[in-house]
């Protein structure tokens, strides 16, 4: 492998690219809902944050959503 700055520097900028068209793509296709997610969770867990989406006018799989892409678009969890 090169270790050649400017090569280093040229495969950072097609790789922010990559992920740039990458989370575009995502975003646009948000709505678009082709597969499921089944996930096991704590029954009281599961209420309790019900609760808070239907409080600020959401649901859990739309919250879910939002904080997938957001995940993605950061690169990171939290």
């Amino acid at each position: 492998m090169n270790d050649d700055p400017l090569d280093k520097v040229q495969r950072m900028f097609n790789d922010q690219d990559s992920r740039k068209q990458l989370i575009e793509k995502l975003e646009e296709s948000f709505s678009e809902l082709d597969t499921t997610l089944n996930i096991k969770v704590n029954s009281s867990l599961k209420a309790e944050f019900e609760k808070l989406c239907k409080k600020n006018h959401s649901n859990l799989s739309r919250e879910l959503k939002f904080f997938m892409l957001r995940s993605v678009k950061q690169n990171r969890l939290n």
